[in-house]
């Protein structure tokens, strides 16, 4: 019997270590069986209703985020979409796996929610509007069926339900993932009516598009205007067609073991500080993203805790009760969504919220104590603004307020201990990513200098 019980014992160390070590037991009680995770490329979460918009922009979405959670304080840890997803499906922050350029793709060392998932006996879905959530870039890695050619909104959600309705018996993952509120902003023009402003002046806002694109053209007050009633009226659309698919499936009894994430990689600057896009900055307008969770379990409100994309994937899976790697950086938020009062930090352990930009500039940003810091890393320019009170950042208090400066520059200087995952190169993009990069207002990864 000895001998037994510890062959049992090192089968199942055997297991943990091959899942990194794991941070709670499997099917706990009251998890839910299957999940779908919707990412929203671009969306900025105070253009949604449920974070304080005036617009009708997100009837639908907030309906349905009255029936679950609302994280308040939301972070992107990069401001474009490739870094940002390694870290919605990883778990780890942008400086550890390393996908900082256009050139990389996930390493063979990083583990992926789809990969964790189908190991565990999952059927995995991933449907994508392409671009940097592609193949190529190895995001697909994990899924058992993947779809990554651009498509509009309603025919990813359509097939979508197609593929739920055949999973039968197996516990399923769904990765639902859209470019339609990201530039040019091209919604129907019965949308564009709903939120036509006195003054708005349109133009042809079309490919190219994009922060360097927008960057160089003289634009009118009128015109950034119609910008953002044109990227407002791309939301309500995406909110209509999204509605229309989860009370599909809310209808066949789809959603009742079913825990639904939806968030975005990152937001959009709409002039507020003279640009339009993201890839360029660091301010709020392109790192305040929205985070919803409704599900088995799920406590109806709204949490004060900070939260970020790296939490996505261990807090998914702590939802399914499913192991959580060790290796994550991320914070299985479950307990707190379940109503439990104990914070997911240790004691003492400040919640800051990192973001870093490694393109044509060199940024990194801390959001702490109702403060966030910018520090150009090339001039070593600090940018300091007091979010209480100056939401909208035109006030840069770096020059008087030097203690604060210093304590977020220890917070910044301590965020990531762990040696880099090692990147892989793509290879030649072939044409029709290369067509649909240049459409988002990306320059391809194959061209010279990227």
């Amino acid at each position: 019997m000895a001998r037994r019980h510890r062959h049992s014992v090192i089968l199942a160390l055997a297991a943990a270590l091959a899942l990194g070590g794991a941070a709670c037991t499997r099917n706990e009680p009251g998890a839910a069986r299957n999940a779908i995770l919707i990412s929203i490329d671009t969306l900025r979460a105070d253009r949604l209703g449920l974070y304080g918009c005036e617009r009708p922009t997100s009837p639908h979405l907030d309906a349905f985020a009255a029936r679950g959670a609302v994280f308040d304080r939301v972070v992107a840890e990069a401001p474009w979409t490739l870094p940002s997803h390694v870290t919605m499906l990883s778990g780890l922050y942008p400086a550890t796996h390393g996908v900082d350029q256009p050139s990389l793709r996930v390493g063979a060392d990083v583990a992926l929610l789809a990969e964790i998932l189908h190991r565990d006996g999952f059927s995995t879905v991933g449907i994508t509007d392409g671009g940097y959530v592609g193949a190529m870039f190895g995001l697909n890695r994990g899924f058992e069926v993947w779809k990554d050619t651009p498509r509009p909104f309603r025919s990813a959600v359509a097939l979508a339900e197609h593929l739920i309705r055949e999973q039968g018996e197996r516990r399923w993952f769904l990765f639902l993932h859209t470019y339609q509120v990201h530039c040019p902003y091209t919604a129907p023009p019965s949308y564009g009516a709903l939120f036509a402003s006195p003054g708005a002046a349109s133009f042809d806002a079309g490919e190219p598009c994009g922060a360097a694109e927008y960057a160089r053209r003289a634009l009118t007050p009128g015109n950034v205007q119609y910008l953002r009633d044109q990227y407002d009226a791309g939301i309500r659309q995406t909110d209509d067609e999204l509605g229309a698919f989860l009370a599909a499936l809310e209808s066949r009894g789809d959603l009742a073991n079913t825990v639904v994430i939806v968030t975005s990689d990152h937001g959009e600057e709409l002039s507020e500080h003279g640009l339009i896009g993201h890839e360029l900055s660091l301010h709020r307008e392109v790192l305040m993203i929205p985070l919803i969770v409704v599900g088995p379990g799920v406590r109806t409100g709204r949490i004060a805790w900070p939260a970020g994309l790296v939490d996505v994937s261990p807090t998914l899976l702590g939802l399914l009760g499913e192991p959580v790697p060790r290796a994550m950086q991320g914070r299985d938020l479950a307990p707190l969504l379940r109503g439990e009062n104990t914070p997911p930090w240790a004691a003492g352990e400040a919640p800051a919220r990192i973001s870093e930009l490694q393109r044509d500039r060199a940024l990194s940003s801390v959001v702490s104590g109702g403060h966030q810091l910018i520090i150009d890393r090339k001039t070593d320019r600090a940018e300091l603004y007091d979010l209480r009170v100056d939401a909208a950042e035109h006030h840069d208090l770096a020059a008087e307020s030097a203690t604060t400066v210093a304590e977020l520059r220890r917070a910044l200087a301590a965020h990531v201990t762990e040696a880099p995952r090692q990147p892989e190169r793509v290879g030649a993009v072939g044409p029709e990513v290369e067509r649909r990069l240049r459409a988002l207002g990306y320059v391809p990864p194959s061209d010279p200098g990227k």
